[in-house]
């Protein structure tokens, strides 16, 4: 299995790349630098696995919930590639991607929550073994996880990034090179062509904030 793969929209970078047996992971905590950081990191990987970007099966990318900047640079990039290469993309929920941290639980589902901007995160809730959505991804304040965390009667474990973890005083933090690895071995014959990829925007962009803020 041969793949690049692209997650621009939390608060971090993170690449992935596989070829041969071979794979490479790469992540900055700054996800601010996405659009200088994104390709010449992706040129690394491939390079240090021998490989280029014609030489990959299909490319994946992490399409939302999260940041409108960072989903945009990463689907662009994908985009862009599979064009050039004549090679699909698998899209990637972010928030279904942090339920692959656990492959074995005794919880009846996965809650998984990313850190939004201002008082906002994204919720789900996933079915373990199978990772299918059990509640699609939305848009909350904190609070709101709170109060449906408290109304969830039957045993569940909580997966977060750091920033939510840290919100929330609880939950599992994600490591994302072993979910990358895990979904993408599950999921890898879910490419598609990269023209019917869409991202998954759930909050506004900051200058749609900015506007509404105008009188």
């Amino acid at each position: 299995m041969k793949y690049l793969f692209f997650n621009t929209a939390g608060c971090a970078v993170e690449l992935g790349a596989s070829h041969d047996g071979g794979a490479a992971f790469y992540t900055d905590p700054d996800g601010r630098k996405a659009s200088e950081a994104l390709l010449p990191a992706a040129d690394r990987l491939l390079d240090g696995l021998g490989m280029t970007v014609r030489d990959v099966d299909f490319f994946a990318c992490v399409i939302g919930p999260g940041s409108f900047t960072g989903i945009r640079i990463g689907l662009v990039t994908a985009r862009t590639l599979a064009q050039v290469t004549d090679k699909p993309v698998l899209p990637v929920v972010y928030t279904r991607l942090l339920s692959f941290q656990l492959e074995t639980t005794e919880a009846e589902s996965i809650v998984t929550l990313l850190n939004g901007w201002g008082d906002m995160c994204y919720l789900a809730v996933y079915a373990p073994g199978t990772h299918d959505a059990l509640l699609a991804p939305a848009a909350v304040t904190y609070r709101e996880a709170e109060a449906f965390l408290s109304s969830v009667d039957e045993p569940y474990a909580l997966v977060t990034d750091r920033p939510a973890r840290a919100r929330l005083g609880r939950g599992t933090v994600y490591d994302p090179e072993t979910c990358m690895r895990r979904l993408l071995a599950r999921d890898r014959d879910r490419a598609v062509d990269y023209q019917t990829v869409e991202p998954l925007y759930l909050l506004e962009s900051q200058a749609e904030r900015d506007l509404k803020k105008k009188p």
